[in-house]
């Protein structure tokens, strides 16, 4: 097999062992599907392992996780999405199961953290789990970072924070809290202690502004607020406060200021409603809680008595971004608004703090901001690392866990001594290249998240209470459990070997043909898979690569392909091989081809078919024999050319510039072997010339029309087919799965020598698909449809006037068959004349 082989192709572009929509969309590609399909199930217990695989916090990430995998989720297109993270805190509600403590043996080797946010938190249970001695150095009392210190508790409670955290001292992590490195501590004797040196300190500074009046009592910062509040700030008595900024913080803030008092809370900011970066879920949540939302205002001065804050001054903000997409306000200072207030918060964003650095580390900044190597998060400085809101500036906590555990693979590979660029490229998040249909989907609400009273939430009791098992259960069936299983759902064949085609391309590849050499021959090479591969992959065409290799290596055919062999030799031979001119005519201007396969079946119908063409177009020869298909689908390549050469020969020998073709497998076999033969389908010849005399005075019903799959994409056969029936008065019933849907008969591909099994329900479904007799154009689909239903060939139709009997008669096969192509051959030596 070349290296250009559909083989080869569907191992690098199969789509069925993509990511989901929502796992690729996931930092840390956790793997939504599986967790979601045991909370369906009820299993809550194992929903909750699978989450812990990648994500050890599934009660923190249930609460605050930003959710990129809802944005991704294809669900979306039929109602809502699913509400992943909702279930994911679901998981963890109702799921009891033991934590992931395994390790690998110590490697000897130590890691020091700088920082005990989620960034490093993540880096340092991963790394404790490989197997190094690990150290976090935190400057706070407690682990967590913006987890612990910032998250006010009706969003996240903070001792569901330790309780998660736990498992890091249960994975034998040390910490040393209360300790700022660069004062009690220096990065260099860190990197004197240990092998490998992490800084993940994030962005835990409020942004600074220089506006006037900032001076004055009654000004905070935000995160400076949440802080305080975490640690018992008392709101002033009666206070009012104005909250400066359009963020998640600055909800936050106006939030967390009504529940210790506040009389009024009002948030301002720059943007418009549908700007602000502030989920809008939270942001109709404060507004439901009371508070205002002011946009497009920006501030110019704080006002106060000289001593305490009495309002703020705004303007009106004309635009947040300028043409290039940065930011970049613009006001219009001649409108202007005041409103009073005790209190301004400003919540403007967030700053990284690198005072652990100093001017003799190695280590280099630029904007606040550590350089490292965007693949490997390594610094100039090979053996300290960075990772998290110090390098990308301020991210979601998600982000922040997924730049840990990057991290915590590059300090891996650095101290085994291992590339630590290499495989990475599917690390980030990234999109899924899978296509899945939504067709066929009803709609489902979305399970609403059961939330506090706004008559309950004065206080800091959690708002989200989680959804029951029965609402969790309910949202997981809403999952589409996307993948691209559309050759498998359409193939019994492949539904049988329970694999992807993606893998069960790599097991040929690395010559599962020789242990299991049945395999490549129990494919119907219908190609229905191709029609419905969002990539047009054809596992026919594959398996027809490896039928040919097998001949090749002499492990094709099987002996069960004997039959076909003595079929094939008997067709080529001079038993039924017989090429002759109209001798009615000087010249052969054209060829009739009725095949092996209409021969065999009716010698009476091709011998009647022909002497309507010699009528209708004098000049018209015949020529007996196979187009070597049979062969073709052995894989027996150079015996089909040899069989297709010798076609070709006595076109040419007859001086015929067309053939016209009675069968469509055999067109579709010349077709693609010899594009250069002039082919013409007989139907469109009956559809130009006209239905033979007699035809058209017969009974009339209705047929379930079956289309070769030879013709899936042969329009011409389709159309004349349909337009013939039709002409002679006929209904016609169009099946499901008919044109180029089609389904094949049974046949195709020689797969009842592999498996008659497999044969005799791939025929048996097909034919119970139709509530009427069945009608075809290709003999060998009449022979296999005849087995389970009343069948005819079109040409029945035309030249057969007892096709009411025809139609139940029984397969011709084996002798019958080729007795009646001898037939055939006699008869037109007798009528016509011998070859010549």
């Amino acid at each position: 097999m070349s290296e250009a082989s559909e083989l080869d192709k569907i191992i690098k572009e199969c789509l069925a062992e993509e990511h989901p929509y929502c796992q690729a969309a996931c930092p840390l590609h956790v793997d939504v599907q599986g967790y979601v399909r045991m909370i369906r199930q009820g299993n809550f217990a194992e929903a909750v392992r699978i989450v812990r695989r990648a994500l050890p916090f599934p009660g923190i990430m249930g609460r605050i996780c930003t959710h990129p995998c809802e944005s991704a989720c294809k669900r979306q297109e039929v109602d809502e999405a699913v509400a992943i993270a909702s279930l994911k805190r679901a998981a963890s509600d109702h799921g009891e199961a033991e934590e992931e403590l395994a390790k690998e043996e110590s490697k000897g080797k130590s890691v020091a953290i700088i920082g005990g946010g989620p960034a490093g938190i993540m880096a340092a249970h991963d790394l404790a789990k490989m197997g190094y001695d690990v150290a976090i150095f935190e400057a706070l009392s407690h682990l967590g970072g913006m987890l612990s210190s910032a998250i006010p508790d009706f969003r996240l409670p903070r001792d569901l924070v330790q309780q998660e955290l736990s498992i890091l001292e249960k994975l034998g992590v040390q910490f040393h809290l209360s300790t700022r490195v660069g004062i009690d501590i220096t990065l260099a004797e860190l990197q004197k202690r240990f092998d490998a040196v992490i800084l993940a300190t994030g962005a835990p500074l409020s942004r600074k502004v220089n506006v006037e009046g900032s001076h004055l009592e009654g000004v905070l910062w935000g995160l400076d607020f949440l802080g305080a509040v975490k640690n018992g700030y008392a709101f002033p008595e009666q206070g009012r406060v104005v909250v400066i900024g359009g963020g998640n913080v600055a909800i936050d803030v106006a939030l967390s200021a009504i529940r210790l008092g506040a009389t009024e809370a009002r948030v301002v900011c720059l943007e418009r409603r549908e700007e602000m970066p502030a989920f809008s879920s939270e942001v109709d949540e404060a507004v439901a809680e009371g508070v205002s939302i002011e946009t497009s205002w920006g501030p110019k001065r704080i006002m106060g008595d000289g001593q305490h804050v009495t309002g703020i001054e705004v303007m009106r903000c004309t635009s947040v971004f300028d043409e290039s997409g940065r930011f970049n306000p613009s006001f219009d200072e001649t409108e202007t608004a005041v409103f009073s207030t005790d209190v301004v918060i400003l919540a403007i964003g967030q700053e990284t703090d690198l005072s652990c650095l100093d001017a003799s580390d190695a280590v280099i900044t630029a904007g606040g901001l550590i350089c490292v190597d965007d693949s490997t998060l390594q610094t100039r400085d090979k053996g300290v690392f960075a990772c998290g809101d110090v390098v990308t500036g301020p991210k979601s906590v998600v982000d922040a866990f997924a730049a840990g555990r990057r991290v915590a693979t590059s300090v891996d590979r650095y101290l085994r001594g291992e590339d630590l660029t290499q495989g990475r490229e599917q690390e980030a998040a990234f999109q899924s290249r899978l296509v899945v249909s939504i067709e066929g989907y009803e709609k489902k609400r979305r399970c609403p998240m059961p939330v506090l009273s706004l008559e309950e939430r004065h206080n800091f009791d959690e708002v989200e209470l989680g959804l029951a098992a029965g609402q969790a259960q309910a949202e997981a069936d809403r999952c589409l459990e996307c993948q691209c299983k559309t050759c498998v759902k359409e193939c019994e064949f492949l539904k049988g070997l329970g694999e992807s085609p993606k893998s069960l391309a790599l097991k040929l590849k690395e010559g599962l043909f020789r242990s299991n050499p049945r395999l490549a021959y129990l494919c119907s090479v219908c190609d229905m898979c191709k029609k419905n591969c969002a990539k047009e992959l054809s596992l026919g065409e594959m398996f027809m690569e490896v039928r040919r290799a097998m001949v090749a290596e002499g492990l094709g055919p099987l002996k069960e392909h004997q039959f076909v062999k003595r079929d094939q030799d008997f067709s080529t031979s001079d038993k039924f091989v017989l090429a002759c001119k109209d001798p009615d005519a000087d010249t052969c201007e054209r060829l009739f081809f009725p095949g092996c396969g209409l021969s065999g079946y009716s010698p009476e119908v091709a011998m009647k078919a022909y002497e309507y063409l010699r009528k209708k177009l004098p000049g018209t020869g015949l020529l007996l024999g196979c187009c070597g298909g049979p062969t073709h689908f052995l894989g027996d390549e150079s015996r089909f050319q040899e069989i297709l050469h010798g076609v070709a020969q006595r076109m040419k020998e007859m001086g015929a510039r067309e053939l016209i073709v009675a069968c469509p497998d055999c067109y579709h076999t010349i077709k693609h072997a010899a594009p250069e033969m002039q082919l013409r389908p007989i139907l469109s010849v009956l559809l130009e010339h006209g239905i033979p005399e007699g035809a058209l005075g017969q009974e009339k019903q209705t047929f379930s029309i079956h289309d070769s799959c030879k013709a899936r994409y042969e329009n011409e056969w389709q159309e004349s087919v349909r337009t013939l029936v039709g002409e002679l008065g006929h209904q016609i019933e169009e099946l499901e799965y008919s044109r180029d849907k089609t389904r094949c008969c049974g046949l195709g591909g020689m797969v009842p020598y592999a498996d008659p099994e497999l044969a005799a329900k791939l025929t048996r479904k097909r034919a119970d698909e139709a509530s009427h007799d069945m009608l075809t154009y290709c003999a060998s689909c009449r022979e296999a449809l005849a087995m389970h239903k009343p069948a005819l060939h079109v040409l029945d139709l035309l030249f057969n006037p007892d096709w009411q009997k025809a139609k139940s008669e029984q397969p011709k096969t084996g002798k019958t068959r080729r007795e009646n192509q001898s037939r055939l051959k006699k008869e037109i030596e007798q009528k016509v004349g011998r070859s010549t």
